[in-house]
């Protein structure tokens, strides 16, 4: 995301728990983490999955009022991942960027 859509955008550090799954792939697997942090085009999140830069994603989470203004609801996003930054860690992690590019208007129960 460049620098003018994080103004437009202000970032929230929100631990949200929200699952994930490649779109498009006939046995997408959910995988789960809890956001670094969240506003209302984007999503940042740290995963041992390898994304690459420009894949599609459909990410569910709750956005809280706080950042959209309108009442809070799990929703399920579809968005592209913008950013990929290796943490070096143990465990291999990457902390991923995603700017969420529309949803779907069905309210879905919340990740656990």
């Amino acid at each position: 995301m460049s620098e003018s859509d994080r103004r437009r955008a202000p970032r929230f550090n929100f631990h949200i728990p929200l699952s994930f799954h490649r779109k498009g792939l006939p046995s997408a697997v959910e995988h789960r983490a809890n956001s670094i942090n969240v506003s209302a085009a984007g999503v940042s999140f740290v995963t041992t999955l390898p994304l690459p830069i420009g894949e599609v994603l459909e990410v569910q989470m709750e956005i809280p009022k706080r950042v959209t203004g309108f009442e809070a609801s799990s929703r399920r996003f579809t968005g592209r991942v913008i950013h990929a930054e290796s943490k070096h860690t143990p465990k291999g992690e990457s902390a991923i960027g995603v700017q969420l590019l529309y949803y779907d208007t069905h309210i879905y129960p919340t990740p656990d």
